[in-house]
């Protein structure tokens, strides 16, 4: 077995795990997608993927996205025919030792409510449920027809250099996050040509709102829907939404999904309205990162 870790990834080793993620999805029923850059983490250097091989073929995968300084999220999966056999562990106890090195304290476990183990995982782990969220996928024909557009519609069009500064400061009012996050999100996402970051700009010039897409051929991916305070609850969240939709449809894009935590209710009914199906719900567990040792008993 060899273990290894990087802070990117290769495309080859890119089309590796999304084979992985698919072939794991269909023998789990799961919906699990899995962000496959680093750009977004606090510290670039920290190894974000965790990789192990048999041969030459990948048996399981480990990433960390940490885009904080004092938490880091994890997902993994490892092959159905290899589990229970220390994998997962493996990669667990690197991705610890790595995260121990930047003073981390706590990890985050994401795992898929459909994945039939994963009470008895996070039990081996530690992990304190801590929120829940919906993921939801796009359906054509499921849009509410009794939607009705606004008169006074703003226009969509794709962020710019000039669009950062006003960018990080709606994004952070909107997810209650350090300003400093949200403008390196800002900056960071235009680099991506697998990111597409709209706007909605009002015809005074104002910015309303803002939505990212990422982009790939088996999935397109909605995340940081947000609309500046002054302008919620005017249907502007609703247009957003759905001429992304329409434009990602338009090239053929049908694959089409986003996330949104379950307590949030006036979210979860304006993704429904715009033609989206719950499928799944991630849990999130949290553990001490104290709580990772290299024989405890995971798998």
């Amino acid at each position: 077995m060899k273990l290894q870790k990087s802070t990117s990834l290769t495309e080859a080793e890119k089309s590796q795990v999304e084979a992985l993620i698919k072939l794991c999805n269909d023998h789990d029923l799961t919906y699990t997608e899995i962000y496959l850059n680093n750009q977004f983490n606090y510290y670039p250097d920290l190894p974000a993927f965790y990789l192990a091989y048999e041969g030459e073929a990948l048996v399981g995968f480990l990433s960390v996205y940490a885009d904080e300084a004092d938490e880091a999220e994890i997902k993994a999966l490892v092959l159905p025919e290899k589990r229970r056999q220390g994998i997962f562990r493996m990669l667990l106890t690197a991705a610890a030792e790595e995260l121990r090195k930047k003073d981390y304290c706590s990890v985050l476990y994401i795992v898929d409510h459909c994945f039939s183990d994963y009470e008895a995982l996070m039990l081996a782990l530690g992990g304190k449920y801590e929120e829940a969220e919906y993921y939801m996928a796009w359906q054509q024909g499921e849009e509410k027809a009794n939607v009705k557009p606004r008169q006074d519609r703003a226009n969509l069009r794709l962020a710019t250099e000039a669009d950062i500064l006003p960018l990080a400061k709606i994004s952070a009012e909107a997810f209650d996050n350090a300003f400093e996050v949200e403008l390196k999100y800002e900056t960071e996402a235009l680099k991506d040509p697998a990111i597409r970051r709209f706007v909605l700009e009002h015809s005074s010039g104002e910015l309303i709102g803002a939505c990212s897409v990422n982009i790939s051929p088996a999935l397109n991916y909605i995340f940081g829907l947000c609309v500046c305070r002054s302008y919620q609850h005017q249907g502007f969240g609703g247009q957003l939404l759905r001429e992304i939709v329409a434009s990602l449809h338009k090239e053929g894009r049908e694959k089409i999904a986003l996330s949104v935590v379950w307590e949030h209710e006036n979210a979860l009914e304006l993704y429904k309205n715009s033609g989206f199906k719950i499928k799944t719900t991630n849990l999130y567990y949290k553990a001490e990162l104290s709580s990772i040792k290299p024989k405890q008993p995971l798998e």
